[in-house]
């Protein structure tokens, strides 16, 4: 178990998965806040991540890879 970034309490580990309606994909995407030099606008990350839940705080908390 991992610590929450947010309360300091034990959380639960999971996954996080993203859906789609077939025939169409659906792309998980990461968009920075502010502009990056030398960095692509956006990310393509996988639609499966680790996660981990804060019964707490009621959050979640994603580890998304890069495709």
């Amino acid at each position: 178990m991992r610590e929450c970034p947010a309360c300091s309490k034990e959380m639960i580990k999971g996954t996080v998965i993203s859906s789609g309606s077939m025939p169409f994909g659906v792309n998980v995407i990461f968009r920075p806040t502010e502009k990056a030099t030398n960095r692509p606008p956006h990310i393509i990350l996988e639609k499966n991540a680790k996660a981990y839940y804060c019964e707490s705080c009621n959050r979640v908390f994603a580890i998304y890879d890069a495709k």
